[in-house]
């Protein structure tokens, strides 16, 4: 005998979980890193915080790309998709920040 096949049987508690997967999936569409029209590099920790209580709305984090250290905080302001980055700890200058740019 073969047992009872699992996706056949439609409880309620599986249609509200079907449901509540398909509200969260619409809430929070996957974005792409094309869908992100702006970059904010910070030197320093405080212009980071500043930036992102600013957002209108976070975002969760994307897959980063091999080889990418850099730290980013996805989100939104008006109809912007904002990404943010700060220079690590100790580290100045141009070359850090132009790291972060040809990662972002």
């Amino acid at each position: 005998m073969n047992p009872p096949d699992e996706a056949a049987k439609e409880t309620p508690q599986r249609q509200e979980q079907s449901l509540v997967r398909t509200l969260v999936s619409e809430a929070h569409p996957t974005r792409t890193h094309k869908d992100y029209q702006i970059g904010v590099i910070c030197a320093l920790a405080t212009e980071k915080a500043a930036m992102v209580a600013i957002l209108d709305k976070t975002h969760p984090k994307s897959k980063k790309e091999n080889g990418d250290d850099n730290e980013y905080i996805l989100g939104r302001i008006g109809v912007y998709n904002i990404v943010i980055a700060c220079l690590p700890a100790g580290l100045i200058g141009n070359g850090p920040a132009t790291i972060i740019a040809n990662n972002i």
